[in-house]
């Protein structure tokens, strides 16, 4: 009883510290556009160093550039509909933020 008391808090804790993704996210810009914005930080971040393995220094780095363009933090189910979005690849770091915007016209 006890280890499933513990669980469910466990997993309680973990849903609301923030385990869901957030996006990258501006108003009126599409996925393509964030996406070349999002690599050009990585860019900018590669640039000031020659570390591989991203800290707190490298992910500044990133969301200063990423707020400097106009783009702001969401969470996932605060994104607008439709919205296309590039989750991101925690294997790197675990606060990583992904991507989204308007789906390209074609």
């Amino acid at each position: 009883m006890v280890r499933l008391q513990v669980a469910l808090i466990s997993i309680l804790v973990c849903c609301t510290a923030g385990c869901s993704t957030s996006y990258w996210y501006q108003e009126g810009k599409t996925f393509d556009q964030c996406y070349e914005d999002h690599r050009a930080c990585y860019e900018e971040l590669a640039a000031l160093t020659t570390q591989t393995e991203f800290g707190d220094r490298e992910l500044k780095i990133i969301a200063d550039c990423m707020k400097s363009k106009g783009y702001r933090l969401k969470a996932e189910s605060h994104l607008p509909y439709p919205t296309r979005t590039l989750r991101p690849d925690r294997t790197i770091h675990y606060r990583l933020h992904g991507i989204a915007g308007a789906p390209s016209k074609k």
